[in-house]
């Protein structure tokens, strides 16, 4: 389990990118998304790929997660009644608020409305919503649909160039 030291890696990836931030112990939970979101953009762009950020359940970090990709025009597909941060996204952007109370949180709740911003300046196409009780929706098509209306999304000032 994820300690003041760290966190074991995951056998179940097949590949890890380490990242070295300078930070120490509990200050460097998190201090990677932003890198991370920066190399995902690069690396599409250099192999002319698409990324779709599959989000289920989560925490905290999860919402930075979400942002940094947003903030780089990635579309994402929220698995809504997944719990955690899944959930809280899909409630605020949905509803205005996030039920759960590790997401009413001034920070968190401030980061939901950062998501909730750019999904809008996006005329609503950054997220696409699955549920796991739908039996009408297929995830596949939905990530699918994800990409395609990222690409037919308009060009304006604001969404072409990625945010820093």
């Amino acid at each position: 389990p994820p300690s003041i030291n760290g966190a074991p890696l995951n056998p179940g990836h097949t590949h890890f990118v380490m990242v070295e931030s300078g930070q120490e112990g509990v200050k460097a939970w998190g201090s990677e998304i932003d890198f991370r979101a920066r190399l995902e953009h690069y690396y599409c762009h250099v192999k002319g790929v698409m990324l779709v950020l599959l989000v289920v359940q989560g925490g905290p970090g999860t919402l930075k997660t979400v942002l940094a990709s947003a903030k780089q025009h990635h579309p994402v597909l929220i698995v809504s009644d997944s719990g955690g941060a899944a959930t809280a996204i899909a409630e605020y952007v949905q509803k205005g608020t996030a039920s759960h109370p590790n997401f009413q949180k001034e920070a968190a709740v401030k980061t939901l409305e950062e998501i909730r911003e750019l999904h809008e300046a996006s005329d609503e196409l950054l997220l696409t919503f699955f549920s796991l009780n739908d039996e009408e929706q297929e995830m596949s098509k939905l990530l699918l649909q994800a990409i395609v209306k990222m690409l037919r999304r308009p060009q304006r000032a604001e969404l072409a160039s990625p945010a820093e």
